[in-house]
């Protein structure tokens, strides 16, 4: 019995090592598996943060480029409304430049006819003056004839 006894407990503490070498593989396997996540997971994270500050970063470049492009806008729309004042301005001074030109011609008109008119008055005065120094010639020649008239006797 000595011996079944001896070769139940050589068995089972065999048996116990084997066991125990299963379990210390799977121990050593699992602790294995976990460091290899461990070191997986925190490339990951840090490629994930490494990603995150170029994303920061990009972000923070375009909102710069957003400021520049809004300042950019408001100085293209202020620079069209001073060319639209200035178009208004200039349509305003070419109004007044037609209306200025429509009174010089009329004012033109209106003198060319007034030095028509003085031009008639002139020739009518003329005439007068002419027939005035037919009359006074005449008048003086029978002033001439009378006084040569008036010696002869």
């Amino acid at each position: 019995m000595y011996e079944i006894i001896k070769n139940k407990i050589v068995h089972a503490v065999t048996i116990r090592r084997v066991v125990y070498g299963i379990l210390g593989i799977l121990l050593v396997y699992l602790i294995g598996s976990l460091a290899s996540g461990y070191f997986e997971t925190r490339a990951d994270y840090k490629r994930t943060f490494e990603q995150l500050e170029r994303t920061q970063r990009a972000l923070d470049e375009s909102r710069k480029l957003n400021q520049q492009l809004k300042a950019s806008i408001a100085a293209s729309q202020q620079l069209n409304s001073d060319a639209g004042r200035r178009i208004d301005q200039a349509q305003d001074y070419q109004q007044q430049t037609g209306a200025g030109i429509e009174r010089l011609e009329t004012n033109q008109r209106e003198t060319g006819a007034r030095i028509g008119e003085s031009l008639e008055h002139l020739d009518a005065a003329r005439g007068e003056i002419e027939r005035g120094l037919e009359l006074v010639d005449r008048i003086e020649r029978a002033n001439k004839t009378q006084q040569t008239d008036r010696t002869a006797p």
